[in-house]
């Protein structure tokens, strides 16, 4: 708890240094945010996140709010009741928050990965017919072919924004997804490009 308190004193000292350096805390763009998120922290919407570069899957890297917690197996059963859950998720203290990701038993090569995603894509827009999507986008990182897109679904206590993205590890398709209420995507939105843009893959042994 005390070394948690030191880091996040730190990452506040780090940030006004970066502050003085912007006419104004808006100016932070995705750009710089995924900078800074590489670096373990990041400010938006005047709030200080600190994150720790977390190991998902062995060798497979993502930076994840260090006040985030593991949910457990049996929690993550109940709040995924479908058998097509995510292996891993992390949640943050009100549960409303979630980063889960995915490892599908099933290999698709790096040619047919750009079909892949427009499928999955159409197939949730199929499922979502009458909700808005926003961004449908691919890109590279780090010698990384993704793909991602968001949309928001409506749930019995509010709406839901969903930031979900698809890359290939080892030759199987990993799906991150992040969620949280509606009223947080001015927040949740520019940190869920910042957490996929943080991916690191250990290619050697010593990497």
């Amino acid at each position: 708890m005390v070394k948690t308190e030191e880091k996040m004193l730190s990452l506040e000292k780090k940030l006004s240094e970066i502050a003085l350096t912007c006419k104004a805390k808006e100016e932070l763009d995705q750009k710089v945010i995924n900078t800074h998120v590489n670096h373990g922290f990041a400010y938006i919407q005047e709030q200080l996140f600190g994150l720790n570069k977390t190991e998902i899957f062995e060798g497979l890297y993502f930076r994840i709010p260090m006040n985030f917690q593991l949910m457990r197996e049996e929690f993550i059963k109940r709040k995924y009741p479908n058998e097509s859950r995510p292996q891993i998720v992390y949640t943050n203290h009100t549960t409303k928050i979630n980063i889960a990701f995915s490892r599908l038993l099933y290999k698709v090569e790096q040619n047919e990965f750009p079909q892949f995603v427009d499928n999955i894509i159409n197939s949730v827009k199929k499922l979502y017919p009458d909700n808005p999507f926003f961004d449908v986008e691919k890109k590279e990182i780090r010698r990384i072919q993704l793909g991602y897109f968001d949309f928001v679904t409506h749930a019995f206590d509010g709406n839901i924004y969903n930031f979900m993205f698809l890359f290939l590890y080892k030759e199987e398709v990993i799906i991150g997804s992040i969620n949280c209420d509606e009223e947080k995507i001015n927040t949740w939105k520019p940190l869920a490009i910042a957490i996929m843009s943080s991916i690191r893959i250990r290619r050697k042994e010593n990497e």
